[in-house]
């Protein structure tokens, strides 16, 4: 399955991924950085009840990077949803070539090493990664949906007490 709409006036797609024999519909929300973004920005990104952020910047475009580089300094300062939802750096556009890039492979992986997440260089063109994305962060959405499961339940274990 894989349909396009708008919802509060920012385009999404969902698109249903098999991960270990298992079906996961996800939702691919394009806020880009757009007026749309910034009403809901990294401080009150909560609000979206996300399982992932996929952050992406164009590696022909620096102040793409640079803008991905501020939202993670500003997520991870502040704490917000960390523990929660799995985050992964893009780096779009790989198949232009080196005369092209304004950002390289390896300041990208750095960028994803410094923040303590994934990092992936895809093709929106070509179509690189694009499939090995969306299962790596399927499989990690519900390793840590299954983990807080777990956790939960163990919580909430009943006890008795004989006095």
């Amino acid at each position: 399955m894989n349909i396009s709409t708008k919802r509060a006036g920012i385009p999404y797609r969902v698109r249903d991924v098999s991960v270990d024999g298992q079906t996961v519909r996800v939702q691919l929300w394009d806020a880009g950085w757009t007026e749309a973004w910034t009403a809901v920005d990294a401080s009150s990104h909560d609000a979206l009840a996300a399982s992932a952020l996929l952050l992406v910047y164009d590696v022909t475009r620096e102040d793409t990077y640079e803008s991905v580089r501020t939202w993670l300094r500003s997520v991870k300062s502040g704490g917000r949803c960390t523990d929660r939802v799995v985050m992964m750096v893009l780096g779009d556009n790989c198949h232009f070539q080196r005369d092209d890039r304004q950002v390289t492979w390896e300041r990208g992986k750095e960028l994803g090493r410094e923040a303590h997440v994934a990092f992936l260089e895809v093709s929106s063109v070509t179509a690189v990664n694009l499939e090995t994305t969306l299962k790596s962060v399927a499989r990690a959405v519900l390793a840590k949906e299954s983990a807080a499961a777990h956790q939960s339940s163990s919580n909430n274990k009943s006890t008795c007490s004989l006095q």
